[in-house]
């Protein structure tokens, strides 16, 4: 099971990640900026949830490689974005948004579960 939820979460950190990077873009921000958003989306979120569940260490502490992941993420959304103009679109956004969301809310509720 636990397995499970660390490729959920994976996957999750890397929706949101992109649905930040994407916003980052359409505002015109440079590398750092769309670090500093993928980081945000990605670990905000759970790191709320941890700290409310009062789980310790946290999320993206424990698990060192998923921020490392978020920047190689963001150098390659930055190349990617430079050559193909619609993949930072609106309809785009609130696609990998919803994705991420809804695997973040699986994710929420099996850590949940764990701790009972």
């Amino acid at each position: 099971m636990e397995f499970i939820l660390d490729v959920i979460e994976l996957l999750a950190i890397l929706a949101s990640a992109y649905a930040g990077l994407i916003e980052a873009k359409r505002q015109d921000m440079d590398f750092v900026g769309l670090f500093t958003a993928a980081t945000v989306t990605a670990f905000g979120g759970g790191t709320l949830r941890d700290l409310v569940l009062d789980r310790t260490p946290l999320f993206w502490i424990e698990n060192y490689y998923y921020p490392v992941i978020v920047f190689f993420l963001s150098a390659f959304a930055l190349v990617l974005f430079k050559y193909n103009k619609e993949l930072f679109r609106r309809r785009v956004l609130l696609i990998i948004d919803a994705l991420g969301l809804g695997l973040f809310s699986a994710v929420g509720v099996g850590i949940a579960l764990q701790l009972e």
